[in-house]
């Protein structure tokens, strides 16, 4: 029983009210309090705004920094641990929080590496975690353009990238999303692609 109450709850009540209070800050931050942008009066504003708007933008950098610092790795952490149930919730909390979802983690993928530079196998395993936990892309082409960019990366640096991938998808959800397959099956699917190329 007491297991099955540890499975029920991956995530303290602290983390969820930290996901849902960076969403409404991140939110408050990117709306510059612009006419709708087909009026009349929206380039004006837009003009007018320009220090707002930079400032606005300056903090809301320093969130996601703050987040990344201090959310992130408990999420990549109590994620890692759980089980299915546990998995979905974090799942479930982050589509209820669409703005901090699109965002965090940004620090934890990281920009593409030099070509001299490989990444090491801790950097590719913490993004597609990521992506796991956000259940993939909300549009199918980013999720191409991303696995495609990952194999990139992967074989630059000499790794397993079939490995990985399947590593992630014990970990990502076996849902169909939409008319999408599920994102356990697209990683399945790029592994096995690979399987067959070798």
């Amino acid at each position: 029983m007491a297991e099955a109450n540890k499975e029920r709850m991956a995530l303290t009540p602290e983390v969820i009210d930290a996901v849902r209070r960076f969403d409404a800050l991140i939110r408050k931050l990117q709306d510059y309090g612009l006419p709708p942008r087909d009026s009349k009066g929206w380039l004006t504003a837009f003009m007018a705004k320009k220090q707002q708007r930079a400032d606005q933008y300056a903090e809301e950098q320093r969130v996601w920094a703050e987040i990344d610092a201090s959310v992130t790795p408990m999420l990549m952490a109590a994620y890692k641990a759980a089980g299915p149930e546990g998995r979905q919730e974090i799942r479930d909390l982050l589509k209820e929080n669409p703005i901090f979802a699109w965002g965090f983690g940004w620090l934890y993928r990281g920009a593409p590496p030099p070509k001299d530079k490989p990444r090491e196998v801790s950097e590719l395993q913490h993004g597609l975690l990521i992506s796991a936990m956000k259940d993939g892309h909300r549009d199918y082409r980013d999720e191409i353009v991303s696995l495609d960019e990952f194999f990139k990366t992967a074989q630059r640096s000499g790794l397993d990238a079939e490995q990985l991938l399947r590593e992630a998808a014990d970990l990502a959800s076996d849902a169909p999303r939409g008319d999408r397959p599920s994102y356990r099956e697209a990683l399945l699917s790029r592994a096995d692609r690979l399987a067959r190329a070798r």
